[in-house]
């Protein structure tokens, strides 16, 4: 379970935020509550099927692997909860990326990720309506540069893992090659027009659940 904490300054306006967050992450503390009652048995996406690959696995990563991505980070990306910017990380590639090739490795052969990468620096952005009024703001979450090198040798692999042995839900448009919000939204519509021609009601209920 990766939980990011908040990492923010003692000022008034900045606890007033760090409250109003928090807030916000205590409503999905405990997702696995809530769905207790779901009989997922029903859903087709869970349905009992043989896999056509038993084993799942990440290679190891190399330290050439890690040096490349060190140096091709752009210089103006975020700085996370570690404040160690990408342009330090790119002077010190050589230095480092032997270092961080055995962390990233024995991440993977322990699978877990490394409790320092789920810190995250989180940034309020507003949104719309009155500036002053910090509930009009969202929080982004910015994790550690190092820890993009870990996610971008995970996903890829889990990723194909998934669409292998189908196990993806059949209309999810997200985190999938080749599907987008597009996907997602002439599958929807064509829906309602299927509901429409029917002489049925279409309704519809979008969800927008934060967590961080």
């Amino acid at each position: 379970k990766m939980v990011t904490q908040l990492k923010m300054h003692t000022r008034p306006a900045t606890n007033k935020f760090n409250e109003h967050f928090c807030s916000i992450h205590t409503v999905f503390k405990d997702p696995a509550e809530s769905l207790s009652n779901i009989h997922f048995s029903r859903l087709e996406y869970m349905t009992p099927r043989t896999l056509n690959n038993q084993f799942f696995s990440i290679p190891y990563i190399t330290c050439d692997c890690v040096y490349s991505q060190l140096i091709h980070f752009y210089i103006s990306k975020s700085t996370g909860s570690d404040q160690i910017s990408a342009t330090f990380l790119k002077i010190a590639a050589p230095i480092i990326a032997p270092a961080l090739t055995q962390l990233f490795n024995i991440s993977i052969s322990k699978a877990e990720f490394p409790s320092p990468f789920k810190l995250a620096r989180v940034v309020p952005i507003h949104k719309q309506g009155p500036k002053i009024d910090y509930i009009n703001y969202m929080p982004i979450s910015v994790l550690p540069i190092t820890s993009l090198i870990l996610e971008r040798r995970v996903n890829p692999h889990s990723k194909s893992y998934l669409e292998l042995n189908s196990l993806f839900y059949f209309r999810q448009s997200g985190f999938r090659e080749h599907h987008y919000s597009q996907t997602a939204l002439i599958e929807i519509i064509d829906d309602w027009l299927s509901a429409i021609n029917q002489n049925k009601i279409a309704g519809s209920l979008f969800l927008d659940i934060l967590s961080f």
